[in-house]
C-alpha cells in the first residue's frame, strides 16, 4: 500500500512538471510572438564582423555561412574536424563574393579550441559573431550506447558551447559589440527515444541559451546580445534514417517565419532589447 501511494505521489508529480513546463514554453512563445508584433527591429550591418561558425564544414552550419555570405561580413571563419567539407564549403563562400577561411578544430578538446581561438587574434582579430553550432549523435539505446560516445556527445554539444563563449565573449564585451547565436534543437524541448544523449545534451544548450541570454541582458554586457534557434531534426548524415527531417535551406529560410522573421540568418542580424528568441 505503501508503495502504491508513493508511486502514486511521484506520477503526480511528474504530471505537474510536464504542465508547468508545456505553460512555460506557451507563455514563452507568445511573448516573443507579441514582442516580434509590437516591437519590430531594424537588421544589423554585419560588414565590420567577423562570424565564426563551429561545425561550418557541412550541413546547417553550412548553410548558415552560405546565407551570412549574402550579407558581406569582413569575414567568416569555420570550425570542423573534416578538412574536405571545409575547404569544399569555404571555396563556396568565397564564390559568393566574401572572405572565408578555415580552420580544422575538434571543439570537443578545449586545447584545439585554445590554440585555434590564438590564431584567429593573431591572424584575424576579435570574433564579434559566434555561431555555436557543432553537433554529435550516439544513436540507439543510451543502456547499450558506449560510455565514450555519450560522454563525447556532451562534450561537442553542451560543454563546447560554455569554453568558446568563455573565450570569445570577453572581447565582444570589451568592444561592446556582439552576437551569440545558440543552435539548440527541438529534441533539447522535448525528449525521443533513441537519442537519449543527444536529447538530453541540447535540453543543456536550452538552458545554457536562456541563461546566457539573461547574463547578456545586464549594463555589463553593453552591446553584446544573444539568439537561440531550436529546429527539428535536419536531412543530414547525422540524423541519417530518421523520418522526420529538414533540409538545411529549410531551417534557415522557413523555420523562423515563426517568428516574423524571414530567414534564420535574418533573425541572427537582429537587434533588440532583448538578448533571447
Amino acid at each position: 500500500m505503501l508503495q502504491f501511494i508513493l508511486l502514486a505521489g511521484t506520477t503526480a508529480i511528474n504530471v505537474a512538471y510536464f504542465i508547468i513546463g508545456s505553460w512555460y514554453l506557451a507563455v514563452k512563445v507568445i511573448f516573443i510572438l507579441f514582442r516580434r508584433a509590437l516591437l519590430p527591429t531594424s537588421l544589423k550591418a554585419i560588414e565590420n564582423d567577423i562570424i565564426l561558425i563551429t561545425g561550418g564544414g557541412r550541413g546547417l552550419g553550412r548553410q548558415i555561412a552560405l546565407e551570412f555570405a549574402k550579407y558581406k561580413p569582413k569575414l567568416i571563419i569555420l570550425w570542423g574536424r573534416h578538412v574536405q567539407s571545409l575547404s569544399q564549403t569555404s571555396t563556396e563562400v568565397c564564390a559568393l563574393g566574401t572572405p572565408c577561411v578555415y580552420m580544422q578544430c575538434d571543439v570537443s578538446i578545449k586545447e584545439d579550441i585554445d590554440k585555434q581561438a590564438n590564431e584567429i587574434k593573431r591572424q584575424h582579430g576579435a570574433v564579434t559573431i559566434l555561431v555555436n553550432n557543432a553537433g554529435l549523435l550516439a544513436p540507439g539505446n543510451f543502456l547499450e550506447v558506449e560510455d565514450e560516445k555519450i560522454e563525447q556527445v556532451f562534450k561537442v554539444n553542451i560543454l563546447a558551447h560554455f569554453r568558446t563563449v568563455k573565450t570569445f565573449l570577453p572581447e565582444m564585451q570589451q568592444l561592446e559589440h556582439g552576437h551569440i547565436v545558440t543552435i539548440g534543437s527541438c529534441l533539447g524541448i522535448s525528449g525521443m527515444d533513441g537519442v537519449s544523449s543527444y536529447s538530453s545534451s541540447k535540453f543543456g544548450v536550452t538552458s545554457f541559451a536562456d541563461s546566457l541570454a539573461a547574463m547578456l541582458d545586464s549594463a555589463t554586457y553593453k552591446g553584446v546580445e544573444s539568439t537561440a534557434v531550436y529546429p527539428f531534426q535536419i536531412s543530414n548524415s547525422m540524423f541519417a534514417g530518421c523520418e522526420i527531417r529538414l533540409m538545411p535551406f529549410e531551417v534557415t529560410t522557413k523555420l523562423n517565419k515563426f517568428f516574423g522573421v524571414s530567414t534564420a540568418m535574418e533573425k541572427c542580424k537582429k537587434l533588440g532589447n532583448s538578448t533571447s528568441s
